[in-house]
């Protein structure tokens, strides 16, 4: 009798072991990425049981989660019956999910099935794309601090978007934006939507001044995960230029592209000595007698300036003092408000820095290499805009410009300044 109770037992426990031993995979999103609102279906298999000896019931859910419907079907697994089971969940928040396991019953015995973590996106059809730039070195870690000259590497990511058709860009005030390298041949499309930020462009800034600076020259045409077509300005980038060591400013700037092109845009535009062969004068003497002709012009205004101011103060005191004992003689008003404009207007000529270039090429960038913008051929007298240490940025007077106003970079030792006193470059 024993024995047979105990083969009883081992028949049962035999039966029944297949069932505890079973091990069901945890549920898990069919989609790679789960967007609010939208139907997401979880699926897993039980191996070897049909769909006749499986329930499922879904007891409770976190907020923002609801239950849509749920199915099972028949599938061949290694030979064997096996069943797949498939919940479709809604997600109305986004953010990352831990879902409870719900309870299912497998031929004669209970299990509970867990669910993988979701990570909940908002709906790209809903999102807004984004452009930003941020600072950083090779290693994609933030630069610290921005120095005045000093060139510093700058990424342009995107965010949310379907497309990228095209990219522009212009230089900030005071500053340099050049674009170094492009990550993706534009127009770029993307294949999957993702959440996480892509680096699209790769430029070069170079802040000539310190102080703060606001960057929001670069634009982009894309479209949307809608279908849109939009133009984007990125967001604007706040920058703090610090002003530079001049220990630093007789070698030349580090530049933070060395370490993967070996070549810098402006390896010498901030050096303080002036390196290899000066652009030759034409002519040193039509060169000497147009600073000379300019000193002497700009002397003659200043001489000028002071004199109108002389006489509109003496005849404002002779019209205060006839005044005073009661005397109206208001005819001494009126040369003395044209003496004050006139010298005001002297005095606005005198604002703008002229000097005497002595003649070759105008670059576009300054940079021995760069591209010429044109070519002046005789010593000329041209504004200066702006010093960046070897670097000058002139444009020719509006005398001797012909449709648009042209500018660009000389050496600064070929530029001689027209002040009262001859300065040396």
């Amino acid at each position: 009798m024993i024995k047979k109770s105990l083969l009883s037992v081992f028949f049962i426990a035999a039966y029944l072991f297949p069932l505890f031993s079973l091990v069901v995979p945890s549920f898990k999103p069919v989609d790679s990425i789960i967007f609010i609102n939208e139907n997401c279906t979880f699926s897993t298999l039980i191996p070897g049981v049909p769909p006749s000896q499986v329930q499922i019931t879904v007891q409770s859910l976190p907020e923002s989660v609801s239950f849509v419907s749920s199915r099972k079907q028949e599938v061949i697994n290694g030979g064997m019956r096996s069943t797949e089971l498939f919940v479709v969940l809604k997600f109305t928040k986004t953010g990352n999910y831990t879902i409870p396991p719900i309870a299912a019953r497998i031929q004669y015995g209970f299990q509970h099935i867990s669910f993988t973590r979701a990570a909940v996106y908002d709906n790209p059809r809903n999102t807004q794309p984004r452009l930003y730039l941020e600072f950083e070195d090779v290693h994609g870690n933030q630069v610290p601090a921005i120095t005045e000259g000093k060139p510093v590497r700058a990424v342009l990511y995107g965010m949310y978007f379907a497309s990228v058709l095209s990219v522009k860009s212009s230089a900030p005030e005071n500053g340099l934006l050049i674009e170094k390298q492009s990550l993706f041949s534009i127009p770029y499309t993307q294949s999957t939507f993702t959440a996480s930020p892509i680096a699209l462009l790769i430029y070069e800034f170079t802040p000539f001044t310190q102080g703060t600076f606001v960057i929001n020259s670069i634009t982009a045409e894309l479209t949307t995960w809608a279908g849109a077509a939009a133009v984007l300005g990125i967001e604007p980038k706040t920058v703090i230029v610090s002003p530079g060591d001049p220990a630093d400013a007789a070698g030349k700037a580090s530049n933070p592209f060395d370490e993967y092109t070996g070549i810098s845009l402006f390896p010498n535009a901030f050096d303080s000595a002036a390196e290899g062969v000066p652009e030759s004068a034409p002519s040193t003497a039509d060169a000497e007698a147009l600073l000379k002709s300019g000193i002497e012009k700009r002397k003659f205004l200043v001489y000028s300036a002071l004199i109108c101011a002389l006489f509109c103060i003496i005849f404002i005191a002779v019209w205060f003092i006839l005044r005073t004992v009661n005397k109206k003689r208001n005819g001494f008003i009126f040369p003395a408000a044209l003496l004050f404009l006139a010298g005001v207007c002297i005095g606005l000529l005198l604002l703008p820095r002229y000097g005497v270039y002595s003649g070759g090429p105008v670059l576009t960038i300054p940079e021995h290499e760069s591209k010429t913008a044109f070519i002046i051929e005789d010593p000329s007298i041209v504004r200066i805009h702006l010093e960046t240490g070897l670097w000058t940025y002139i444009k020719l007077p509006e005398i001797h410009q012909q449709s648009v106003k042209k500018g660009g970079w000389v050496r600064s030792d070929a530029v001689k300044h027209i002040t009262l006193q001859e300065r040396s470059n």
